[in-house]
């Protein structure tokens, strides 16, 4: 189980090992595996305990099953990429709570087949929401995510922070509808769209992306913003017990059945 918390990066990420790869492949993004955030958030986030009680068994048992699951598959995905939330305990609030969970977070996940990589990205809650050291602390202590620089040929991929940091030390998420006015989950209008035309310009296409907390999503021009629900707290009708598949499929080649 390569790449979680590891000092080392994955050496099937780097760029010399990759400068011939052209096999189609595909890769599995979670979002929100957040220790401890549903018995702090409770059913709707008015009856839930408070901190610095904090339980954590049903994130592990929902963490457990996405291992199980992604170890059946085959053939393997690429990757899998975690988009934090990783943790729910802020490390300079709770920082021994904090340091259970991470420990709890490394057993689980070390069970995953080591054929699959996997790549984590700080939330807030790994990080901070204002103090920029604690990103130097996360990351020297070999937390965070790993910036694969492959497959280079014929794509080209690269992780971005999850949250802007301003002047004022404020962090915010970035991606909804373009013109969407500012609330918690997004940045200024005339922000975001400098930002979305910048990525749009580099020629990115696809950003996934997590922290909402529910499945979502939207357009900028022809570039695609996936919103992953979460692995733990569900706050939305994305429930862990129900799920959607689709799968496209042409007329020439067009299933005569169908199988469940």
């Amino acid at each position: 189980m390569p790449g979680l918390y590891s000092k080392d990066m994955d050496k099937r990420f780097l760029m010399e090992n990759n400068l011939s790869w052209k096999d189609p492949f595909f890769f599995i993004q979670a979002a929100d595996t957040q220790l401890g955030l549903m018995y702090n958030w409770g059913t709707d986030g008015t009856d839930g305990v408070p901190y610095p009680e904090s339980n954590w068994d049903k994130e592990i048992e929902l963490c457990r099953q996405s291992v199980e699951v992604m170890n059946r598959m085959e053939p393997k995905p690429a990757f899998f990429i975690v988009c934090g939330d990783l943790v729910d305990a802020f490390p300079d609030q709770y920082p021994e709570i904090r340091a259970r969970q991470e420990v709890d977070l490394k057993r689980v996940y070390s069970n995953l087949d080591p054929e699959i990589p996997m790549i984590c990205v700080c939330g807030n809650c790994d990080v901070g929401n204002r103090d920029k050291n604690i990103f130097k602390v996360f990351l020297s202590r070999g937390g965070g995510a790993q910036h694969p620089s492959g497959p280079e040929n014929p794509l080209k991929y690269k992780i971005i922070p999850k949250r802007i940091h301003f002047e004022n030390g404020a962090a915010e998420e970035l991606f909804f509808k373009a013109d969407e006015e500012k609330q918690y989950f997004n940045l200024d209008p005339s922000l975001k769209r400098e930002k979305l035309e910048v990525l749009h310009a580099a020629g990115i296409r696809k950003i996934f992306c997590g922290h909402y907390h529910r499945n979502a999503g939207g357009f900028y021009r022809d570039l695609e913003v996936v919103i992953t629900s979460a692995i733990g707290c569900q706050i939305g009708p994305d429930q862990h017990e129900s799920s959607v598949d689709h799968e496209y499929f042409p007329l020439q080649s067009f299933p005569a059945t169908v199988q469940f």
